[in-house]
């Protein structure tokens, strides 16, 4: 099934109400429209945080945004993405700009401290999971937030 149908189907299945959806969420109601048209901007757009509510909202896991239910994969949490990162850059003798550079994302802030998972978009957990040997899917369904189904 392709993004559009699934998209659709997830939010016919839920009752979508724009305004109340954007009010439970925190998702601005610009956003949930543009979703409905454009279901591929979910994964450059949103942030995690922003797909763990939708999620919620529709009372699907976070993964049937993505792939036809039920995902069987295993739940990685923000901790063990960050431990799999760190043995990368360990393993492979990688400074941190390097592994920047070559994910093409920033990870941490001006501090130096891990930017939060829940700020990141799909496009970066795929390429940073690409890089670590981790399912980028197992990671969305470790998001913190409300057991779903």
């Amino acid at each position: 099934m392709n993004d559009k149908t699934r998209l659709a189907r997830i939010f016919s299945s839920a009752s979508l109400d724009v305004g109340e959806c954007s009010l439970r969420t925190g998702i601005p109601s610009a956003w949930v429209w543009d979703l409905l048209g454009r279901p591929d901007e979910m994964e450059s757009n949103c942030s995690l945080q922003m797909i763990r509510s939708l999620a919620t909202y529709c009372n699907v896991r976070p993964s049937a945004f993505f792939t036809d239910p039920p995902y069987q994969g295993a739940m990685v949490s923000e901790a063990e993405l960050h431990g799999a990162i760190t043995a990368t850059l360990e393993r492979d003798k990688m400074p941190y700009e390097e592994f920047s550079d070559k994910v093409g994302w920033h990870l941490k802030d001006d501090a130096g401290e891990w930017v939060p998972l829940s700020d990141w978009c799909v496009d970066q957990l795929r390429a940073v999971c690409e890089c670590v040997n981790v399912e980028w899917l197992d990671v969305i369904e470790g998001l913190p937030g409300e057991d779903l189904k």
